[in-house]
């Protein structure tokens, strides 16, 4: 099955998969015969972090910056954030959203993007997300690269994503902005 497949089924799916597979997924404590571990990709159902789990992550890109977008549940007692990323592909990585004002879009940064205790956060087009600028090789459709994402309580945890194009329907999410 295709990875853009696989993306979508999680899409339809990812309520019940969290739900019945809980945070489980992708640690497992099986021997690595002392090689190092992989890191997660795209196709993970789950990546965790502490309390967090995150899912459904893409990027898309054009020219010399990107986006990288995903959902990240927090299933502790204490509220968290994202305060920080890097990615293996941009010199420069910030948070950001999406802003209108009347008829006029525009991106800025945050400082950080809240996961409240109990919640969701989607990163997704049109909304928050972590932007990639002077990227430092080029990106098309079907890359994968390595972003890594801070949390304020949780911890580092990093992660592949794959660049999907603009035209296609990813995870359901709008069409607009990065």
């Amino acid at each position: 099955m295709s990875k853009k497949r696989i993306l979508i089924l999680m899409a339809g799916l990812v309520a019940v998969a969290t739900l019945a597979v809980g945070g489980a997924a992708c640690n497992d404590d099986e021997d690595d015969g002392g090689m190092a571990s992989e890191t997660p990709t795209a196709d993970t159902e789950e990546i965790t972090a502490g309390d967090l789990t995150i899912t459904e992550p893409f990027a898309r890109a054009m020219m010399d910056r990107g986006a990288v977008y995903f959902t990240v549940a927090n299933d502790g007692e204490e509220d968290d954030a994202i305060v920080g990323a890097s990615a293996d592909v941009a010199a420069t990585v910030e948070l950001h959203e999406t802003v209108t004002e009347g008829a006029s879009t525009k991106m800025q940064p945050v400082e950080q993007i809240d996961v409240l205790a109990g919640g969701e956060t989607t990163l997704e087009p049109g909304g928050l997300h972590v932007m990639l600028t002077e990227l430092t090789e080029s990106l098309a459709m079907g890359d994968e690269f390595t972003v890594e994402i801070e949390f304020e309580r949780a911890g580092t945890v990093e992660f592949q994503v794959e660049v999907m194009s603009y035209t296609e329907e990813t995870m359901g999410a709008e069409e607009g902005g990065m």
